[in-house]
């Protein structure tokens, strides 16, 4: 597993170490089959070393589990052309406009900002009269200063009330999660594959608990197209109040699964613009209207070594959505732990 050197917040790191050390304790007098490692949910290695104290050193501190990776100094590599933000010269409040206005040209600055917004926002507006849909949900992120491995997961989502199942179909193979709203006192239940699947059977946890978050950096109870899109859109709309230290650029293009889309690239000027994200590369479906690709890359905090790209050494988070489907109607039973086609029936 690579190891990340990042930017975390010091109290945020202590917190979580003084969970991981009471959850250890629990589980070693619990029973000696949790002595596989780290957590149910986590392959992060045992000897992880906090990088709380080089947060301190930086003087920065961020939100909750957020890992931007280099030094004091930032790279001419990084450093913007124009830090100035121009006025809008378009008119973008609905779909069409900004379709007729990409015919012509990109769109930069606040023009392309609030052209994301009124899509995310028409996007928005469509999914919230679907009841049910089912997608893959793609994820490579840094947990406490590691890269976890690259996951993919089967999602069926309820909108109202809100509930999630996932089956992993790599990394972890056999896994499965369900989360309902309101229901088993706002706990999950986790199905662990392979053998400890067999061992454990079900487990219910604090899906903001150290195992449930050991290898995410969002807890399952913020999953789902509509969370994930209102999180872009949050920082999309703190974007347009900025005057200067970013730039934002926007172009129709296809995706490497041969979508249409939307794409964003924002870069930031320096850490004090932006301390979460260096820059984001987003990307929205041209029929959904909603961001279904999206890239963040932190702050380096030193030098990038020959032959390696700076994004490629501060990526710090890559999700992707593929195959929604939001025509499928699911039945309460896929939202049942008591169905025949899960393994959750099997927990102790």
């Amino acid at each position: 597993m690579h190891q990340l050197k990042v930017w975390q917040e010091p109290e945020r790191g202590t917190r979580r170490g003084i969970k991981l050390v009471a959850a250890g304790v629990v589980f070693a007098v619990m029973s000696v089959v949790f002595v596989w490692g780290s957590g149910v949910l986590s392959d992060q290695p045992a000897e992880a070393v906090s990088v709380a104290q080089n947060a301190a050193s930086a003087g920065l501190s961020l939100p909750a589990k957020e890992e931007p990776t280099a030094i004091a100094s930032i790279p001419d590599e990084i450093v913007l052309t124009n830090h100035v933000v121009p006025e809008p010269t378009a008119n973008l409040h609905d779909v069409e406009s900004i379709r007729t206005e990409l015919l012509s040209n990109p769109l930069n600055g606040r023009d392309a900002v609030l052209a994301s917004i009124t899509l995310i926002n028409e996007g928005l507006s469509r999914l919230g009269k679907v009841d049910t849909y089912t997608a893959e949900f793609f994820k490579h992120e840094a947990v406490d200063g590691y890269m976890s491995e690259p996951q993919t997961v089967e999602m069926k989502v309820r909108q109202e009330p809100f509930g999630v199942y996932m089956r992993w179909l790599t990394t972890h193979p056999g896994r499965e999660l369900l989360y309902l709203e309101g229901e088993n006192e706002g706990r999950i239940l986790v199905q662990p594959g392979g053998w400890r699947g067999r061992i454990l059977g079900a487990l219910n946890l604090d899906p903001e608990g150290s195992m449930a978050m050991g290898d995410s950096r969002y807890p399952i109870t913020t999953a789902g197209l509509d969370n994930f899109a209102k999180r872009v859109l949050e920082y999309r709309e703190t974007d347009t109040g900025r005057t200067s230290g970013f730039e934002c650029e926007m172009l129709a293009t296809t995706s490497d699964t041969n979508r249409s889309i939307y794409e964003f690239v924002i870069n930031y000027a320096t850490p004090d613009d932006l301390k979460e994200y260096r820059k984001s590369i987003v990307r929205i479906d041209q029929d959904l209207l909603l961001p279904t690709h999206v890239i963040n890359f932190s702050w380096p905090f030193d030098d990038t070594p020959e032959g390696e790209s700076l994004d490629d050494r501060t990526m710090v988070e890559h999700y992707r959505f593929e195959n929604v489907d939001c025509t499928i109607h699911l039945a309460d039973a896929e939202f049942d732990q008591t169905n025949e086609a899960y393994a959750f029936q099997r927990r102790r």
